[in-house]
């Protein structure tokens, strides 16, 4: 029920029973109400690719949004939280119709 609310489009499944596990699996893959295009079930050890390339976007980022992120460690990246705004210049929809465009990442007015 919680699935069909949440109606993810990418399922990692973890931490359960074999069994439960392939049955919630193929639940997902055939369930006419559900729209999940990729359901994953790792053993222990396994590594799961889920990217998806048609998600990423590239942004110019302001000095003032920079200067303000806090880096947190994970293994061995660097990660910071961006709550932002994307701002597109006349002269950057101008360049648009040639696809040259790259928006502008600024800090969200508070």
């Amino acid at each position: 029920r919680i699935l069909n609310l949440v109606k993810p489009r990418q399922l990692i499944l973890i931490h359960g029973n074999a069994g439960p596990t392939q049955q919630l699996h193929e639940y997902c893959h055939t369930s006419k109400d559900m729209s999940i295009n990729q359901v994953w079930s790792p053993s222990v050890g396994d590594t799961v690719d889920a990217t998806c390339e048609s998600h990423i976007f590239q942004a110019r980022l302001k000095d003032s949004l920079v200067t303000g992120l806090k880096f947190t460690s994970a293994k061995d990246m660097e990660l910071a939280w961006v709550d932002a705004r994307v701002h597109v210049s006349q002269s950057d929809l101008g360049a648009a119709i040639g696809l040259q465009t790259v928006p502008t990442l600024d800090i969200l007015p508070l």
